[in-house]
């Protein structure tokens, strides 16, 4: 049986040529990023996107923002390589299985209605 969620979870980071003194408003390619992001989150690709921080203030930490999508860990790598930051070398993004949470409408057996929204939930 495949356990793998079918929701991934992104870390956004600064990429190699990510420019330190510059806030994430300012980078090369944020526009093309950000239409990108855009594009994701109408499609319902995209759960969740944002920065961390403001965007228009200089990154303070090593994380610049995170994702939820809502596909399997290796179609999410593949779509975040069309990322044009990626391909810019301005971001990277690292891609997690996540373990969604979700509230069943009919109750469990012990009567909380919470459920994983994968098979690894009958390992708890």
């Amino acid at each position: 049986m495949d356990d793998a969620p079918a929701t991934s979870l992104v870390l956004v980071r600064p990429g190699p040529r990510w420019e330190p003194d510059r806030p994430l408003a300012a980078q090369r390619y944020a526009a093309a990023h950000m239409a990108w992001i855009r594009k994701h989150v109408a499609s319902g690709t995209a759960l969740i996107a944002g920065p961390i921080w403001h965007y228009n203030e200089p990154l303070t930490g090593d994380l610049v923002g995170v994702l939820v999508l809502n596909l399997p860990v290796d179609a999410a790598t593949a779509l975040t390589r069309t990322d044009p930051a990626v391909i810019a070398e301005r971001l990277t993004m690292s891609v997690h299985p996540f373990y969604r949470v979700v509230v069943d409408p009919e109750p469990t057996p012990d009567g909380s209605g919470d459920a994983l929204d994968s098979a690894a939930a009958q390992r708890f």
